[in-house]
């Protein structure tokens, strides 16, 4: 028979559940052993990493590799965006409209990297230049080093 509640519904048994069969005996007891469902385990893993190992080399070979020759560049426009980013909001606070404000940073940071370059660039030319006049003598004391260090692994081995 079927009991209402105060609401007028009907009230199902607990046999009757809500909707899901009964269950059965069986269905209680352990379908895999702990060995087998640590290999199961490791299993997914080992196919989730190759999963995403293969998404990685189709994200490198189609999207990244056509425009590697721009991320270099895009990561140092990054970066400066970044450290300049706190100089422009401070003069924006102070009542300087922010894009003067960035074209302000802008000027000086370049400013003081082409003074930097400008007493940069000739110093290290000139250390190249020595490095190269003096590469000739480094290897023929490499080499004689080298014939020494052979000449008496030779006599050690021999005595």
């Amino acid at each position: 028979m079927d009991e209402a509640d105060a609401t007028g519904r009907r009230r199902r048994s607990p046999a009757e559940g809500h909707g899901t069969p009964p269950l059965d005996q069986d269905s209680n007891r352990k379908l895999f052993s702990p060995r087998l469902a640590r290999v199961v385990r490791w299993g997914l893993v080992a196919w989730s990493l190759i999963g995403v190992l293969i998404l990685g080399y189709l994200l490198y070979r189609y999207a990244l590799r056509p425009v590697r020759i721009i991320v270099a560049p895009l990561l140092v426009a990054m970066v400066i965006v970044y450290l300049l980013n706190p100089i422009v909001s401070r003069l924006s606070a102070r009542g300087i409209p922010r894009a003067v404000a960035t074209i302000l940073t802008y000027l000086v940071f370049l400013g003081i990297v082409g003074v930097a370059l400008r007493f940069l660039i000739p110093a290290v030319a000139d250390q190249v230049s020595t490095f190269a006049k003096t590469v000739p003598d480094l290897l023929g004391k490499a080499q004689v080093s080298a014939a020494r260090r052979a000449w008496k692994a030779s006599r050690a081995a021999s005595s």
